[in-house]
């Protein structure tokens, strides 16, 4: 038993030597982070030892092929853990600034508002105006947001704050004009 044990610790001393630039420059292109990259360099070797037997030095490309799976898999799980912190961390700090800011369901709609409500949404471009709607008119809350237009909570925050910002400026400019 120990001494496979030692096998194995010798295959990964060698795999992780021949192979730890790739794995490295892999995670990096997924992470764009240097100490996140570095952890998942590390998480990879932890993998590989948990599979040692899915390594076979003997047969050089698949070996690399599969530690390259092995690293990417691990870089998009880091990836995706640090966006949902992101996303949670946020999601307070966007509730704060949007209490802060100009609020246009507070405006007072007439009939020339609402044309200039409608004509301003209409406006924007479909990657404000769709989060918007959805928001607003439908309901959808902003997880079911970023399902539905396949991009993360966090820029569906960042899309309705700027869309929020283009509306609250278009009504500012009609009430100056007033």
């Amino acid at each position: 038993m120990a001494k496979y044990k030692k096998d194995n610790i010798s295959k990964i001393e060698r795999v992780y030597a021949k192979h730890r630039n790739m794995i490295y420059l892999t995670a990096y292109d997924i992470l764009k982070d240097t100490a996140l990259a570095e952890d998942a360099v590390q998480e990879t070797v932890a993998k590989l030892i948990r599979y040692s037997d899915a390594l076979n030095e003997e047969k050089e490309i698949p070996t690399k092929n599969y530690i390259v799976r092995v690293a990417k898999s691990v870089s998009i799980d880091i990836y995706n853990r640090r966006e949902k912190e992101r996303a949670e961390e946020l999601n307070d700090e966007e509730v704060a600034q949007l209490k802060a800011e100009f609020d246009p369901q507070e405006y007072v709609i007439t009939k020339e508002s609402v044309n200039t409500i409608v004509k301003a949404i209409n406006d924007m471009d479909d990657k404000y105006r769709l989060p918007l709607l959805y928001s607003r008119i439908n309901g959808h809350s902003a997880e079911q947001i970023a399902d539905i237009m396949g991009i993360s909570e966090r820029t569906v925050y960042s899309r309705l704050k700027k869309a929020k910002q283009i509306l609250a400026e278009t009504l500012k400019r009609e009430e100056e004009e007033i």
